[in-house]
């Protein structure tokens, strides 16, 4: 079942949920980028982790795992890695 690959359809963040604890957070704001690994710690984690599975909102959509690395490594070549 994981990884699992989603993508918000109005913004530039992918997710790769690893686990039903764990997922890596991709997100790209102009020239700069962040990857976050997160580990649900917490129970809000958790629920955020079962809410992006579950996307009753249907704010999401499945991307390949190629896709996903192919954006990665686009943001590692021409994108400033930053935190925020």
């Amino acid at each position: 079942m994981f990884p699992i690959f989603l993508k918000y359809k109005q913004h530039a963040t992918y997710f790769k949920i690893n686990s039903s604890n764990n997922f890596e957070e991709l997100r790209i704001v102009g020239n700069f980028f962040n990857l976050t690994v997160h580990e649900a710690s917490i129970l809000p984690d958790r629920v955020f982790i079962a809410d992006l599975l579950d996307d009753k909102g249907e704010r999401l959509e499945k991307v390949s795992t190629q896709e996903f690395n192919e954006v990665l490594a686009d943001c590692y070549k021409t994108k400033i890695e930053k935190f925020f």
